[in-house]
């Protein structure tokens, strides 16, 4: 196979992927605020707060924002300054965006891997509120931070292949 179509197969792969961190994105907003709808009606409709609603509240927040970034690592949406590399040659800014890519993948992979050894210490501790571990706090934002990492790095080789053809 030809390695523009290899290209082409890794990039359909992470747009389906990143297809996929915008769904769990959607749906963790959806529940994020259907359970703070039930919280401040409980709360001053039925005069009870429920125990449960903030550390799911919290847990579906984290993973709205773990896999709505790594949508965004795919999409460059992400953080940068653009006016530095609009002073580059075209060359220099494939360089920059080459190099800015690794350091994403760096940042990510790090922060994936501290987030599987906290998934791996506090899987015996019990959540308070929920009938949940503790480490099950850590597994999903893993998963995004990876995703994230899989993203930068398929940018990084996308921008290196063009510097070379």
């Amino acid at each position: 196979m030809p390695n523009n179509e290899s290209a082409e197969i890794h990039l359909s792969f992470a747009d389906r992927l990143a297809r996929v961190c915008q769904l769990i994105a959607v749906g963790a907003l959806i529940i994020v605020a259907f359970v703070q709808l039930w919280q401040v009606f409980s709360r001053y409709v039925l005069n009870q707060s429920p125990a449960w609603t903030e550390p799911l509240s919290s847990l579906f927040l984290l993973t709205l924002m773990s896999f709505a970034s790594a949508n965004s690592v795919h999409q460059r949406s992400h953080f940068r300054f653009s006016w530095l590399a609009d002073k580059l040659s075209l060359a220099q800014q494939r360089w920059l965006e080459f190099g800015a890519s690794m350091l994403l993948t760096l940042v990510a992979f790090v922060l994936c891997a501290k987030a599987l050894g906290m998934a791996l210490t506090e899987r015996g501790v019990q959540q308070t509120g929920v009938a949940l571990s503790l480490s099950f706090w850590y597994w999903l934002p893993a998963i995004a931070f990876a995703l994230s990492a899989l993203f930068a790095l398929l940018q990084g080789y996308t921008r290196i292949r063009s510097e070379a053809n």
